[in-house]
């Protein structure tokens, strides 16, 4: 049976609400690429622009995708009521780094010579490897082998997982309208005529969106790896 929307949101929230410490744990957890970024940002403006690019973006994604491996572990341990703890899923995250790395690479250069070719092209090679980082952190999958599980297990129901992703997409984007415009009212109308210093009223109004940035992250997390291990059972029973 083909898990619906709704139940994948279910199991999404049922998983948030039974283990509340993982998901503040790795919310917070989650900032560090964040403010790294931001941080970044501050550097002197004599280094050249494209230089400056790249310095801000590596060392953010970097810290992304061992955090982001080591989360992934977290939840599939504990959907499987496997012991865990926090220094054996960084340790599996400083294990797996590499072939994280190169399958995310590799997987993204495709999706973007999609969108050269054209949007539809790009569209359709997104959904195809949305799973190869869970294939690699989850079954072990070598780089290639990683890309070829994520299409066969979107093969002849495109639609379905597409219309799944979106729908967790389009949530995040409409609760993160409702508190920009949430946070701009309340800055407007009552931080900003109290404060003098610029700088508390900028951290004001940022600190929040970096929270909920990492939150979502995690939530998107739980729902992806809850929607691959479905799909992955799904295969093997056919």
């Amino acid at each position: 049976m083909f898990l619906s929307t709704k139940q994948l949101l279910t199991q999404t929230f049922d998983f948030c609400k039974t283990h509340p410490k993982t998901l503040l744990t790795y919310t917070g957890i989650m900032t560090i690429p964040i403010i790294l970024q931001i941080l970044l940002s501050l550097l002197p403006l004599f280094i050249p622009p494209f230089l400056y690019s790249i310095i801000i973006i590596i060392p953010s994604f970097l810290v992304s995708i061992f955090i982001t491996t080591a989360l992934t572990k977290r939840i599939a341990d504990l959907r499987k009521g496997t012991p865990t703890s926090l220094s054996s899923e960084l340790k599996t995250s400083f294990h797996l780094f590499l072939p994280v790395l190169l399958t995310s690479l590799l997987g993204g250069l495709l999706i973007l010579l999609g969108f050269f070719v054209f949007i539809i092209p790009g569209i359709i090679f997104t959904v195809w490897f949305a799973f190869i980082l869970y294939a690699v952190i989850l079954d072990n999958k070598t780089t290639i082998e990683a890309l070829k599980h994520s299409k066969s297990l979107v093969s002849g129901r495109w639609w379905q997982v597409f219309s799944k992703i979106i729908a967790i997409l389009s949530l995040v984007i409409v609760v993160a309208y409702v508190l920009e415009w949430v946070i701009k009212t309340f800055y407007f109308s009552v931080i900003f005529p109290l404060t003098t210093h610029i700088s508390l009223a900028l951290l004001t109004i940022t600190l929040p969106f970096i929270l909920f940035s990492a939150f979502t992250t995690v939530i998107i997390t739980v729902y992806m790896v809850i929607f691959y291990t479905h799909l992955s059972k799904s295969l093997t029973k056919t």
